[in-house]
């Protein structure tokens, strides 16, 4: 005779769930720590006690903040003091995922950068046309898009908290106002939204403010 076997899901497995944060060794004074998880979090135990920090001057438990539209998040609301070292613990089996998997515990070691590890650009830009719309690009030296802003008319911004080295600026002639760059449509005989990138490269130091101006 065949046995039929039933197999029940709803019995926790310890350890297993895969979890990260954007902790590294170096963390910026500026950010909030994160968890993220491979899969969607199905329960928490005991989220009071899931993640301790600890450094020279204070140690605790840290606030667990979920985020509850994905599930594959989490923020950590913990003191991020300037120059500090601390010592951050995520405790096993303390979050399952929708495959009822607990978490293994994660320890992690960082550091706290400061104010002056950082540099900062000013950028005033001029526009011939000042009721035109814009949006300026800071881009890395690989042209990658770092941080984007839209701006109407003369306007001079501030692009903070910026490592050592070398950037560009692009900016875009908005037409539509929607703050993105629009190839266009070429059956539509609708043109490309015209770019230009400032010609000089700006070198970026830690503990500097750097001016300049970018006219178009």
């Amino acid at each position: 005779n065949d046995t039929l076997k039933l197999r029940t899901f709803n019995k926790r497995e310890h350890g297993g769930a895969f979890l990260l944060t954007n902790v590294t060794e170096k963390f910026p004074f500026f950010d909030t720590v994160r968890i993220t998880f491979a899969n969607p979090v199905d329960s928490v135990v005991k989220p009071e006690k899931a993640v301790y920090y600890k450094c020279t001057s204070d140690s605790a438990y840290a606030q667990v903040v979920m985020d509850e539209i994905t599930k594959s998040s989490a923020k950590v609301i913990m003191p991020v003091m300037q120059g500090e070292t601390y010592e951050i613990t995520v405790f096993g089996n303390r979050f399952y995922d929708i495959y009822r998997k607990g978490n293994d515990t994660l320890k992690i070691k960082t550091t706290v950068t400061k104010t002056e590890d950082y540099g900062t650009i000013a950028l005033t830009f001029k526009p011939q046309n000042a009721t035109e719309n814009y949006v300026l690009q800071l881009l890395s030296e690989k042209d990658e898009v770092l941080k984007e802003v839209q701006v109407s008319g003369t306007q001079t911004l501030k692009f903070e908290h910026l490592k050592a080295g070398k950037y560009r600026i692009r900016a875009i002639d908005d037409e539509n106002a929607n703050g993105k760059w629009d190839t266009g449509n070429y059956w539509k005989n609708i043109q490309p939204e015209h770019t230009k990138v400032f010609d000089k490269e700006l070198n970026v130091r830690e503990n500097w403010d750097f001016e300049e101006t970018f006219e178009w």
